[in-house]
């Protein structure tokens, strides 16, 4: 069957497009808009601004609690979607057999000490789908999970900056996933990683 979106065939059992439109439901999943992202870290970094502006002398200041609450916790909130959303679609892509769930993604994200395993491990295996499909070794998925986590501490001493890096990473992501559907299918016999495997196990 010929896709409406990318006017890809597909076979007439294919659930869903290798650009993320779906043929039961007619409809497509698009990549995480990383724009959204770096509108929120403006905004983190506009507060920043005003309010020791704001704040004059003798003047009370926000709680530091509620700052956070209310403007860095909806960003990172927004970037577990993003990553949400990128492994929905590799998981629903024919042929390619996916070992995250997005449950699995977003979750293993809020374990103490082991998230600073994931956030290499899970672009890793991004890495190893897009290297796949484009049978190329195309994508280094140690470059995601370095920018996550410097935007991870970076956040210690600038919010803004550091949600700014972590929504970059972002965009690298999403312009691989992108490159890699537009690829040529290959057959699932064809699942492996190409290339020479990295001695992190992050190729």
């Amino acid at each position: 069957m010929e896709c409406p979106n990318c006017r890809l065939t597909s076979p007439e059992s294919a659930i869903r497009c290798d650009c993320g439109y779906n043929f039961q439901t007619l409809d497509s999943k698009p990549l995480p808009r990383m724009w959204v992202g770096f509108v929120l870290s403006a905004v983190i970094l506009g507060f920043e601004f005003i309010v020791p502006i704001g704040s004059g002398q003798g003047a009370p200041r926000p709680d530091p609690g509620f700052v956070f609450l209310i403007i860095v916790l909806p960003s990172w909130i927004y970037w577990l979607w993003c990553v949400h959303r990128y492994h929905d679609i590799l998981t629903s892509v024919p042929g390619c057999h996916h070992p995250i769930s997005p449950g699995q993604a977003v979750g293993r994200h809020l374990i103490p000490f082991y998230s600073l395993y994931w956030v290499f491990k899970w672009p890793a295996d991004v890495a190893s789908f897009v290297n796949w499909r484009t049978q190329s070794s195309r994508m280094q998925g140690w470059i995601p999970g370095l920018m996550v986590l410097g935007g991870f501490l970076m956040r210690a001493v600038d919010a803004s900056i550091g949600m700014a890096l972590v929504f970059a990473s972002g965009v690298y992501i999403s312009r691989q996933i992108r490159n890699a559907l537009a690829a040529p299918p290959v057959p699932a016999s064809a699942m492996a990683h190409p290339g020479p495997p990295s001695s992190l196990g992050l190729s």
